[in-house]
C-alpha cells in the first residue's frame, strides 16, 4: 500500500500536466477549470501523505481518480491493439 499511492500519485500528475500541456495549445478556448481543481486534489492528497501523516486519506484521495483513469487506459490500450492487429478503426 505504501507503494500504490506513489504509483497512482505519480501516474495522475503525469495525465494532469498532459491534460494542462493539450489545453494550452488552444488559443481561442478558455482554461477548463476542472484542470486547476485536479491540481489542488493533488496537491491535498500529497499534503495529507507528508503533512497530516493521514495515510488512509491520502490513498482514497488517489484511488478515486485512478478508477476512470484506469478504465480510459484499458480502453486506450485495446483500441491500440485492435488498430495494430486488425487495421484502422472506422468510427462511424
Amino acid at each position: 500500500m505504501k507503494h500504490l499511492f506513489w504509483i497512482l500519485w505519480s501516474i495522475e500528475l503525469a495525465f494532469m500536466c498532459w491534460w494542462l500541456w493539450d489545453d494550452l495549445k488552444l488559443k481561442y478556448i478558455q482554461l477548463n477549470p476542472f484542470i486547476i481543481v485536479g491540481f489542488i486534489w493533488l496537491a491535498i492528497s500529497l499534503l495529507m501523505r507528508l503533512m497530516a501523516d493521514n495515510k488512509i486519506i491520502s490513498n482514497v484521495l488517489v484511488i478515486i481518480p485512478a478508477i476512470p483513469l484506469g478504465i480510459m487506459g484499458i480502453f486506450l490500450i485495446i483500441v491500440f491493439l485492435v488498430q495494430t492487429f486488425a487495421g484502422p478503426i472506422r468510427w462511424n
